[in-house]
């Protein structure tokens, strides 16, 4: 697995900076499932931890992962809105 994940980032990291010098976001893709794999089995984990007889409540689990989904969409509104937007807005690509 960790194979799968950090094979397609150092094939990126060296197509990007020995033939076209620019990265491309796709050669990142197929490590997308190995990395999501592990991060819900660490969500699961989490979820059954206990420290010292206390059991980390579902709540916490549940409003962490809430978080890091609020995290990604900002992210995304923020690359969207606020760089992509106005470059397609300045070549007149959007109506």
């Amino acid at each position: 697995m960790w194979f799968c994940i950090l094979m397609p980032l150092f094939l990126m990291i060296y197509y990007a900076y020995t033939t076209d010098y620019q990265h491309q976001g796709r050669y990142v893709l197929p490590a997308l499932v190995p990395l999501m794999y592990y991060s819900v089995r660490g969500i699961q984990k989490l979820s059954g931890l206990r420290i010292k007889k206390f059991v980390v409540p579902d709540v916490l689990v549940n409003i962490g992962v809430g978080c890091c989904i609020l995290i990604i969409l900002i992210a995304a509104v923020n690359i969207i809105y606020f760089n992509a937007l106005p470059m397609y807005l300045e070549a007149g690509l959007v109506l």
